[in-house]
């Protein structure tokens, strides 16, 4: 696409969404998070899908150059600026919806808008994109994840259009998700909304309590909820649906939910994570027992065991417990003679009916000051 008549296509923009929601000659610098850019030759802002899709109409029939932006995040625009339309879907086009356990946000709406969203109706699962600085339009293009979770784990479905302004409607499957891809990423596809299937909050806090009484292998995609509800009621009935464990190679012992128990602690104190990828081969010149914990040494011996003893809440022979491992992490990151710590958990096995796993609490010493 070439030079267009910004002066009519202005007017028409401005017939579909009204004079406030239409500007000339923007600096990007507004509109972006790094706060750099020259002029757009203009910046709509549409507040609703009909008029995002007559203002992409609009704009491929003039022959204009469009763009599409949301929270403006890491996007480096250039100080000659863009002889475009860009299309700005932010706080007019945000409008989040939850009905049941599904919740419907507009391209505009931010991740975190999303996920306070979510968070008041008692829903969870949108929890890792609330740090993200972004919005759900740009998050379902490039497949945006975080903290162990992607849109793809929520998506139900897309609501989008082409540059025709005719609107096409994805299945998450159709969406062809990938990592940070999508179908919409290869076609071109504006993304106008996203429908997200989240779970009731409950779920984490049952996995957290089972996590607090051994176990450990136990997460939330273990429970599901399946809801009924009767022709002309408006209370809904919630049934819980506990999954068997999937297939684990790396655990085929755990087959059904059972807790796990501490076989043993070893602290290992002059950790190296640059150099030390397996704590389990570390052979230190000095080793030693102390109240049931194996304590390696390096060459200096900068804790006492019984301060290692008094940080340490995780027992052997004790059910594992999640609480009492981040209350170890806790302890020894406020000594202020240790850098680093960190507690890593290896499964053993089924021992006499009891499935165990050992805890190395690894450790390393901040450089003496002088």
């Amino acid at each position: 696409m070439g030079a267009f008549d910004a002066a009519a296509l202005r007017e028409q923009l401005v017939q579909i969404m009204g004079e406030q929601a239409v500007r000339s000659s923007v600096p990007l610098a507004q509109l972006t998070t790094f706060k750099v850019g020259g002029p757009a030759t203009l910046v709509a802002e549409p507040a609703t899908l009909e008029e995002a899709v007559a203002a992409v109409a609009a704009c491929t029939a003039a022959g204009a150059q469009m763009r599409v932006i949301g929270c403006g995040s890491n996007i480096l625009a250039s100080d000659a600026g863009l002889d475009c339309v860009l299309l700005h879907f932010g706080e007019r086009l945000s409008a989040v919806k939850v009905s049941g356990t599904q919740l419907c946000a507009l391209a505009g709406a931010t991740n975190k808008q999303v996920a306070q969203a979510a968070l008041e109706a008692g829903l969870a699962g949108y929890e890792f994109a609330s740090g993200i600085p972004g919005s759900i339009g740009g998050a379902a293009v490039m497949n945006a994840g975080a903290y162990d979770g992607e849109f793809k784990d929520v998506a139900v479905s897309i609501t989008c259009c082409d540059a025709q302004g005719r609107i096409v409607k994805l299945t998450a499957e159709e969406a062809c998700f990938g990592y940070r891809h999508s179908k919409m990423m290869d076609e071109g596809l504006i993304v106008l909304s996203a429908t997200l299937q989240l779970q009731p909050a409950a779920r984490q806090g049952i996995s957290e309590r089972l996590r607090e009484k051994g176990y450990y292998a136990f997460n939330k995609e273990y429970i599901t909820f399946t809801a009924d509800t009767a022709a002309g009621e408006k209370n809904v009935d919630l049934t819980m649906n506990l999954m068997r464990p999937y297939e684990n190679d790396k655990m085929p012992y755990y087959t059904s939910h059972k807790p796990f128990y501490v076989r043993n602690v070893t602290f290992v104190t002059n950790y190296d994570p640059m150099t030390m990828h397996d704590a389990t081969d570390y052979k230190a010149p000095t080793e030693m027992f102390y109240n049931g914990y194996k304590v390696l040494y390096g060459e200096e011996k900068y804790l006492r065991p019984s301060v290692l003893d008094e940080c340490c809440l995780i027992k052997p022979g004790n059910r594992y417990n999640s609480s009492d491992v981040n209350r170890t992490h806790e302890s020894f990151g406020r000594l202020g003679i240790v850098k680093f710590v960190n507690v890593e958990i290896l499964p053993i096995g089924d021992i006499d009916g009891k499935i165990w796993l050992d805890v190395y609490v690894l450790l390393s010493r901040t450089k003496s000051q002088t």
